[in-house]
Parts: structure tokens; sequence; C-alpha cells
């Protein structure tokens, strides 16, 4: 009886003990980023004349001259990342106890704007502000070291789905998100390098 017992005990402690061994392996995306345009794909595609008011700007899905292609055209780098009617500004996140607040600087048309985002990490939902004064509902969860962030919001082309896979490299320098977009006025699929920002 005694050895079932502290073979129960056992198992207990090697499940608990995992669970806070795989908790302590995902990574933490507190700090200031920064846009790296040269390794980063806004991805092609857009419609409806409403389309320049989501994601990079209008003209944000037709190749330039001087814009770089890979693979076929399926992104563009360098220059195209920033878009015409767009840029993207340092990206502040602070990440602690489940909880994500981003803070993104947005340069549209000459009008510097600054958007705060909070997510809770355990994929109940939360709602923030969308584009046009529109709430955003969304659920973020891990999936291994990678934090899924997917969310839908209603426009007047239709509904625009969205998910975020964001994740960071082994040295922690380096953030990707991968953003896929589906219907509404603009389906594409973004990946974006950050860098992070040292103090000086």
């Amino acid at each position: 009886m005694g050895t079932n017992r502290a073979v129960v005990v056992s198992v207990i402690l090697f499940t608990g003990l995992s669970l806070v061994l795989l908790a302590g392996e995902q990574p933490n995306f507190s700090g200031t980023w920064t846009l790296d345009p040269e390794r980063s794909e806004m991805g092609r595609g857009g419609r409806g004349p409403g389309a320049g008011r989501f994601g990079a700007g209008r003209g944000a899905g037709r190749p330039r001259e001087g814009d770089r292609q890979r693979g076929g055209g399926s992104g563009r780098r360098g220059r195209g990342a920033m878009g015409r009617g767009g840029m993207r500004g340092p990206l502040t996140i602070d990440h602690k106890e489940g909880l994500l607040v981003i803070r993104q600087t947005l340069n549209f048309r000459g009008e510097e704007q600054v958007r705060t985002s909070r997510f809770t990490t355990d994929g109940k939902e939360s709602t923030n502000p969308g584009f046009g004064g529109m709430s955003t509902p969304s659920k973020t969860w891990w999936e291994g070291t990678r934090l899924v962030t997917e969310s839908s919001m209603e426009t007047p082309m239709g509904l625009m789905q969205s998910r975020e896979v964001r994740s960071l490299s082994d040295d922690g320098k380096t953030m990707t998100v991968v953003r896929t977009t589906t219907g509404g006025p603009r389906e594409r699929t973004q990946r974006l390098v950050y860098v992070k920002q040292t103090a000086p």
C-alpha cells in the first residue's frame, strides 16, 4: 500500500515539475521593437476601394519598380513593406503574468497614431479598438513557444478574420509575427520581422 502511494506521489510531482518546465520555456516578448522592412514581407492582395484603410496603406498590394520579390512574387521586401499610405513606428510590448500589452505607433498620411491593445494569454476573449472606431474581439493562447492570436471584425465589406503567430528567436533579439488575414477588404499573409532595440 505504501509503495502504491509513493508511486502516485512521484507521478504527481513529476507532472507538476514538467508543467513548470514547460511554462518556463515560453518566451517573454517584453521590449521595444523596430520593424525590419528588408526582412519583412507585407504580402500581396487587397480588393475594393477601401483596401487602403487597412494594413500598410493604399497601393500596398501592387509591385513597384525597385521592389524586390521572392519566390514568384508571393511577398515584397524593402521599401514596399512600409506602403505608400502609412509607416510602422516602434512597437512596445509589456508581457507579464499572462497579460500582453502592445503599444503600436503608426504614421498614417503624415499623422502619428498610437494604438494600445491588451490580450490575456489564457485563451479568454479580449476586446480592443479596431479600425474606424470599431471593436475587435480576439483570443490569445500558447502553442508551444509560439503565441497565437485570432480575431474577427465586421467591416463595411464583410467579416474580416485574422490569425497572428508570434515567435521569438533563441537569442531574444528578433521577433517574428506571421499574420494571415481573410475576408473583408484585404486577404493576404504577412511576415513581419522586428528587431529588439537595445539601451544606449
